[in-house]
C-alpha cells in the first residue's frame, strides 16, 4: 500500500519525512520485532482512505509488564513529528475512528503512549476531547522543540542572529583555513556511504567521550536504521548527509534529511580536538546555505534546547507527549502514578531549582553510561 501511504500523507497537514513510507519500512526492518505491529486504516463508504494510525503494541515498564500502544518509530524515540495521518479537514473524524477502534480492542493494550506529536499538530486537539469524552485517564508533557526559519539568504539568516550567535556561525570560515586545506563533501552516491557514516559515527563517540557521556549513536540497531534508511532516502533524493574536511580527514559530520521544503538534522558529531574552530557550528551554517539555495523554508533541529542550538535564534515550539488509559484498569494506575510524580517533580524543581539542576545532570550521565 505505499502508493496509497504516500498520497494520503502528501494530502494531510501531517506530512512529515517520519511518517513516510520510507521511514516506516527502514524502521520495521530494524526495530519491528520489538513489537506486534497495529497499524489502522479508516476508510470511506466508498473505500477510500481517510487516515492511517501507524501504530505498534510493546510493553514497557514497570518491569515490562504494561502493555503499550506507540506509534511505529517510538520504540527508543526514533523519531520526531509523529501523528495519526489524515486527509486535510477528515482530522476529528479519523481520530474518533482510531480510538473507537483502540477500545474495541481493550484486551490488547493497557496503555496508549502518544509520543513526540508537533503542538501544531491538527489531531493533537482531537486527540485529547477523544480521550476525555470517553471518560480516560490522560497525563501530558512536553519537551522543546527548535525551528529555524530560514530566510531567502544566508546573509538574511545572519541579520536575524545575536552578534555573539553571528560571530560563532562564521567563525568556522574565518579560522579553520589557517589549518589546512578546508572542503565541504555532500553525500549523493551509494558507494559513499560507507566513508560518511564511519565518519560520523567516530565523531559522534568522540563528541560524547569528550563531555564523559555517550551518545545514540552507540546502539547497534540505531546504527542500522539510520544505514537503511539512508539508502532508501538517497535512493528517492531526501538523503542529506554532509562531512567537513580539514586536510582530507572529516572533523565534522551532519546527517540529515529533506521533506517537502523542511530540513531535518538527525544526528552530527565532530572531532573535540578541533573544537576552538567551532567545526560543528560551520558545518550547520554551510548546510543551512546550500538548502536555502535549493528552496528549503526550514531547518528542524528536532528535540532538544541545547545551547549550540539557541545560537540560531529559531523558532521554539514544543512536542507534546501523551499518555492515557481506560479507567479502572493496570494503565490507569500507572498514568496515576506518573501524574503524582509530575506534580512532586513540579514542585521540587520551583522549590529547590539548583538541586534539581544537579540532579538532572547527575540523572543524565547515569542514563548514558
Amino acid at each position: 500500500m505505499r502508493g496509497e501511504w504516500d498520497a494520503l500523507l502528501a494530502a494531510s497537514d501531517a506530512a512529515t519525512a517520519f511518517l513516510s513510507y520510507p521511514w516506516v519500512e527502514s524502521w520495521r526492518d530494524v526495530f519491528g520485532g520489538a513489537g506486534t505491529p497495529l497499524v489502522l486504516l479508516c476508510r470511506s463508504d466508498a473505500g477510500v482512505i481517510r487516515g492511517i494510525a501507524p501504530l505498534f503494541i510493546c510493553t514497557v515498564a514497570p518491569l515490562r509488564l504494561l502493555r503499550a500502544v506507540r506509534f511505529i518509530g517510538d520504540l527508543r524515540s526514533e523519531s520526531g513529528n509523529l501523528d495519526v495521518i489524515a486527509e486535510r479537514g477528515y482530522e476529528a473524524i479519523v481520530v474518533d475512528a482510531v480510538l473507537t477502534a483502540l477500545e474495541g480492542m481493550r484486551d490488547l493494550w493497557d496503555l496508549l503512549e502518544l509520543r513526540h506529536v508537533a503542538r501544531e499538530s491538527c489531531a493533537l486537539g482531537h486527540l485529547r476531547a477523544g480521550a476525555m469524552e470517553r471518560g480516560w485517564l490522560i497525563e501530558e508533557r512536553s519537551s522543546p522543540h527548535l525551528i529555524i526559519d530560514l530566510a531567502s539568504s544566508w546573509e538574511a539568516v545572519l541579520a536575524r542572529m545575536s552578534r555573539n550567535g553571528r560571530k560563532a556561525a562564521t567563525h568556522t570560515d574565518r579560522n579553520l583555513p589557517s589549518a589546512g586545506v578546508v572542503e565541504s563533501r555532500h553525500c549523493e552516491r551509494r558507494e559513499d556511504l560507507p566513508y560518511f557514516f564511519d565518519a560520523l559515527f567516530r565523531l559522534h563517540t568522540e563528541r560524547w567521550t569528550a563531555r564523559g557521556e555517550l551518545g545514540n549513536l552507540r546502539d547497534p540497531e540505531r546504527r542500522a536504521f539510520y544505514q537503511r534508511l539512508a539508502l532508501r532516502f538517497l535512493e528517492c533524493g531526501q538523503l542529506d548527509f554532509d562531512l567537513l574536511e580539514l586536510n582530507g580527514t572529516p572533523v565534522a559530520a551532519h546527517f540529515g534529511f529533506r521533506y517537502a521544503t523542511t530540513y531535518y538534522q538527525l544526528e552530527s558529531g565532530f572531532d573535540p580536538r578541533y573544537a576552538r574552530f567551532r567545526t560543528g557550528v560551520g558545518l550547520t551554517g554551510r548546510v543551512i546555505r546550500r538548502v536555502i539555495a535549493d528552496g528549503i523554508a526550514h531547518y528542524d533541529f528536532l528535540e532538544g534546547d541545547e545551547p549550540y542550538r539557541l545560537r540560531w535564534s529559531p523558532r521554539i515550539s514544543r512536542y507534546v507527549h501523551l499518555r492515557m488509559a481506560r479507567p479502572r484498569t493496570r494503565g490507569a494506575r500507572y498514568v496515576t502514578a506518573m501524574q503524582a510524580g509530575a506534580r512532586w517533580r513540579n514542585a521540587v524543581r520551583e522549590r529547590y531549582p539548583r538541586l534539581w539542576g544537579l540532579a538532572q545532570r547527575a540523572r543524565g550521565r547515569t542514563s548514558a553510561s
